[in-house]
């Protein structure tokens, strides 16, 4: 029997996978066949990643989580141009995150969904440990 028949012939081991709760997550199969309301909140929540998928984005939450602010202040205690804040501030409204109120010629931001802040506080560190743990090991 021919090398190349030999391999064809063994039987093929499963791959061994490095996340523990993999089957907790859909497979292929299963995405085909999800649920339409299930793929509504998919597609909701990977456009909410990508939302505050930027630096200067979280960084602008984390400071509306302490008090509101007008955009020329957020923008000036995080170093950035008036009109770069007011285009990231602007896709954080839109996506529901923050609130804005106009007084007089200012527009003052508000973080209505304080949550997003500590998910992403949690899985930093939950990342950061495991990247510790893999050093160590």
């Amino acid at each position: 029997m021919s090398i190349a028949a030999q391999k064809s012939t063994r039987k093929k081991e499963p791959l061994k996978r490095p996340c523990r709760n993999l089957t907790k997550f859909p497979n292929f199969e299963t995405i085909k066949r999800m649920k339409a309301s299930d793929k509504k909140r998919f597609e909701m929540t990977a456009e909410l990643f990508k939302a505050i998928g930027h630096p200067d984005r979280l960084a602008m939450l984390e400071q509306l989580l302490e008090k509101p602010w007008c955009v020329c202040e957020l923008a000036q205690s995080l170093g950035l141009n008036k009109s770069v804040a007011s285009k990231h501030l602007s896709l954080l409204h839109s996506m529901g995150l923050i609130e804005m109120e106009k007084k007089g010629t200012q527009v003052i931001y508000e973080l209505v969904v304080p949550c997003v802040i500590e998910m992403g506080k949690c899985s930093y560190l939950a990342v950061l440990a495991e990247k510790k743990k893999r050093l160590e090991a």
